[in-house]
């Protein structure tokens, strides 16, 4: 039997028009070094790089490791931190239509125009 409560916890949350692109996380005061996340299929952008910690209380806590000054950023000094998002719901109810090469094409286009910034 499948706990409806249980399922509702592990949805994903929506990926919306303010997600999608690139989003610089952490950078360094002289950045040598780009670090470029991408989230898998089905996830969702910022909420994949995050992890609940135990606080010792009931109010829940999470740590986004690429930006957390005590995670990546304090193992890679010299780093500009980025994540890109995309639409990423490719199965179920609500799923979208496009092919992997199409997310790295955007992938790609968004590199180019932040280096030309």
């Amino acid at each position: 039997m499948v706990d409806p409560a249980a399922d509702e916890k592990n949805k994903v949350r929506a990926v919306t028009e303010d997600d999608i692109g690139l989003k610089v996380l952490y950078e360094s005061r002289a950045p040598s070094t780009d670090i470029i996340a991408i989230h898998g299929i089905g996830a969702h952008p910022d909420d994949t790089w995050c992890k609940k910690v135990d606080t010792g209380s009931s109010t829940e806590r999470y740590v986004n490791w690429l930006s957390d000054e005590h995670m990546l950023p304090a193992v890679v000094l010299d780093a500009r931190i980025i994540r890109y998002g995309y639409q990423s719901q490719w199965f179920g109810d609500e799923a979208i239509s496009q092919k992997v090469s199409t997310v790295a094409q955007r992938l790609l286009i968004s590199l180019r125009r932040a280096r030309q910034v």
